[in-house]
């Protein structure tokens, strides 16, 4: 697909299939390739939209932003292509955007299905190593980043998948240092959604790698305790990418979750 204009920034997306539309947000420091299995699992039955966010990818984007902004441009993009409601998939930093969506624009989303990621905001710990990833990323660009991320990604079932490594680091490594600092500001600076989860009356599914050592079985469960219309599935042998160490048993389980939301 072109780009499309979104609120001063250019936006590249992908768009296929047919149907209720499908909105998948990738994770920090990726792009919207990460989710070419779920175009590949979902566009039989489903419009599925998978943008690359501001700055990210082919997306043009290098001032400052806050997970509001992206939100905001994911809302402006669907308005954009004439569509209301879409059921959002949101990895990582992708699921703090969907939470943001969820608590800001509940009107937009028929369900919501968070993987790999958490409601509560950071410790004051965790900020000082976002601040830290920024600085490092403007001073010595994409590489210390990668190799700081990849070791705490995967499963150990998966750590020598040398394909899976290899796609990872190219995603990581062609991310503009720029965006990984404002990523990582944003980030640093987003709020607990932990008290607005009983608000997200939506069907929400969570996933989670059973060896996500960066947000944890223990983050997910703690999520579904306080959504009030969820459910919980724990991929084996994965960790913080599940969707992309098991995609066959993750998008099993999101196209059921899908279906059921969809008809209910």
């Amino acid at each position: 697909m072109p780009p499309i204009d979104v609120r001063g920034h250019s936006l590249m997306y992908d768009d296929t299939g047919d149907g209720e539309v499908v909105l998948c947000i990738h994770g920090f420091p990726f792009n919207r390739s990460m989710w070419d299995e779920a175009r590949m699992a979902l566009a039989s039955r489903y419009r599925v939209l998978s943008p690359d966010l501001r700055g990210f990818g082919e997306s043009s984007g290098s001032d400052s932003w806050t997970l509001d902004d992206q939100a905001n441009d994911l809302i402006e993009l669907l308005d954009r292509l004439g569509i209301d409601r879409a059921a959002v998939l949101g990895l990582s930093m992708g699921g703090y955007i969907a939470l943001n969506l969820a608590r800001r624009y509940p009107e937009h989303l028929w369900a919501m299905v968070l993987i790999d990621t958490k409601a509560t905001a950071d410790n004051y710990e965790a900020k000082q190593n976002r601040l830290k990833t920024a600085e490092t990323a403007l001073r010595e660009g994409a590489a210390p980043i990668a190799a700081q991320m990849l070791p705490k990604l995967l499963s150990p079932a998966n750590a020598d998948d040398q394909r899976l490594v290899e796609r990872l680091n190219s995603m990581m490594l062609t991310t503009n240092p720029k965006t990984i600092a404002n990523a990582a500001h944003a980030m640093a600076s987003r709020p607990d959604s932990t008290q607005y989860l009983s608000t997200m009356a939506m069907p929400s599914l969570v996933i989670v790698g059973n060896d996500d050592q960066i947000t944890t079985p223990h983050d997910a469960h703690a999520m579904v305790n306080a959504l009030p219309n969820s459910s919980l599935v724990t991929i084996p042998a994965a960790g913080h990418m599940s969707v992309l160490e098991q995609p066959e048993i993750a998008y099993g389980a999101i196209r059921a979750f899908l279906e059921q939301a969809h008809n209910a």
